[in-house]
């Protein structure tokens, strides 16, 4: 079988599909680009092969691809992939159609157990022996671009699965453990600024919005629980901003969820914000977003733009408006001092809607005889 280079299959986007002694059928898109025929030219001199191209739609090309990437080179066909990457794809595949925020792999001493996150509760789904934790961290690790062999210290990446046509896009976390390493799966959606909007989330007309858009300066806080939606709501606010003619940066770590309406930086931990400050206001910026203020450099970074007179919009952790305050103390910010540079916090937090289909002694499949056929964002603001 002719040896392509994981580097060209991705950047030329084709896949080797059969191969003969005089010839080699090819997958590539149905538009391809100049470069990839030339390269599919330079391949055929080499190889002294006639090759057959085969056309494919974007969906198909890039399972194909995955598929062959993950084999190391060889043929593939769903049929013949590994039981641990069906059972992969099988976990990733049920934890989409359910709607779930994230999957959780955490290691116990004699099982793995999986759990989803939906509507931000946690769910046991099911234990794998614990014999499958090396195999799963390999996979999980190679496919993030990730180092497979360091076990000892945090890593971050993101990864694509492809499940029966379906593209799901993860971001990974990697954290060492007592009985090996934990992961977990976030399921970032691909088009989250097409899909909400503040009139469908329901914060359009409220006091925190209109503030915003009126004095556009100080700093404003999107605060909630893991899983409350915080980061849907941040980037529906940056892209409406964007809208109002504004200059619009977001600095994370990690950039969650590619959004083509402003610009999105990836904070290194070599930066300093005072650095970062610099550099923003020599790029005219009208708006600064901070993904997530998890220490007091963020937060010097987010003050400092809001008493220079920008508009910081950033999340925060926090199960209500009162301990909002009260993380902004703990990272060196009194009570007192709140005023000259807080104009608003908005607090976000789902509330269950009862499922109206339940009916008593049977089992629901609506909402799986839970009760609670989905959980929708409540908001409220100081």
């Amino acid at each position: 079988m002719v040896e392509i280079d994981a580097k060209l299959i991705r950047r030329h986007k084709i896949v080797p599909l059969d191969e003969d002694g005089t010839s080699m059928c090819v997958g590539i898109c149905q538009e391809p680009s100049t470069s990839t025929l030339s390269f599919l030219s330079f391949l055929s001199q080499r190889e002294r092969k006639q090759i057959i191209p085969t056309y494919m739609s974007t969906l198909l090309l890039e399972d194909r691809i995955q598929q062959y990437l993950l084999q190391g080179g060889k043929q593939n066909h769903p049929a013949t992939l590994s039981p641990l990457q069906l059972l992969m794809q099988d976990i990733i595949l049920e934890s989409h159609l359910k709607k779930c925020s994230d999957v959780h792999f955490e290691p116990q001493k004699k099982c793995i157990l999986i759990r989803f996150r939906c509507q931000g509760q946690l769910i046991d789904v099911k234990k794998l022996d614990i014999d499958y934790l090396d195999s799963m961290a390999s996979f999980l690790k190679t496919n993030a671009h990730l180092d497979p062999t360091e076990r000892r210290i945090p890593q971050d990446g993101q990864l694509l699965f492809y499940c029966n046509r379906i593209r799901i896009h993860c971001r990974l976390s990697c954290l060492p453990s007592l009985h090996g390493e934990s992961f977990v799966l976030r399921l970032l959606p691909e088009n989250t600024q097409k899909d909400f909007t503040l009139s469908q989330l329901g914060i359009l007309n409220l006091p925190f919005m209109r503030g915003i858009f009126d004095k556009s300066q100080g700093l404003w806080l999107i605060t909630g629980l893991i899983g409350s939606g915080k980061t849907t709501t941040y980037y529906s606010i940056l892209s409406e901003l964007c809208g109002c003619n504004k200059r619009v940066i977001s600095l994370e770590n990690p950039i969650e969820i590619p959004n083509k309406n402003f610009t999105q930086i990836a904070l290194r931990q070599n930066f300093s914000s005072k650095e970062i400050l610099r550099h923003l206001l020599r790029q005219s910026t009208d708006v600064i977003g901070i993904g997530e203020i998890r220490d007091s450099s963020l937060l010097n970074l987010a003050v400092n733009a809001a008493i220079t007179g920008h508009c910081v919009l950033a999340t925060l952790h926090a199960s209500n408006l009162a301990t909002a305050s009260k993380r902004l103390e703990n990272l060196g910010y009194p009570q007192k001092t709140h005023g000259s540079f807080l104009e608003g916090i908005l607090f976000q937090h789902l509330m269950p809607i009862v499922c109206p289909y339940c009916v008593p002694d049977t089992h629901c499949i609506r909402c799986n005889g839970t009760h609670v056929l989905e959980r929708r964002a409540q908001f409220e603001f100081a």
